[in-house]
């Protein structure tokens, strides 16, 4: 099965937006719920954000490919269609 990737950290109001997008995607609309995520705290399993050459919190990627990277200064309704993008672009690839 892929998985969408989802590197994070413990704390942090940006991983915080990220975590809320995704709740909500996931909760408004049934296309997302498809959507199969793996949080990869780095705090706990920086080994794995290593394997994928992570370089900025919070990302996302789709099998080798990044579909997210968190930028400063992104605002929450950036964040939550920058996840949907990343979403319905994973969710294209599966299906394809």
């Amino acid at each position: 099965m892929l998985w969408l990737m989802y590197f994070a950290t413990s704390t942090g109001e940006a991983c915080e937006m990220v975590d809320k997008a995704i709740k909500e995607l996931k909760g408004d609309d049934p296309k997302y719920a498809a959507a199969p995520f793996m949080r990869i705290n780095i705090d706990l399993e920086g080994n794995q954000s290593q394997k994928y050459e992570v370089k900025n919190v919070p990302c996302i990627y789709a099998g080798k490919e990044k579909v997210f990277e968190y930028e400063a200064g992104m605002q929450y309704e950036e964040v939550k269609a920058a996840v949907g993008r990343a979403m319905d672009r994973f969710l294209g690839d599966a299906i394809l």
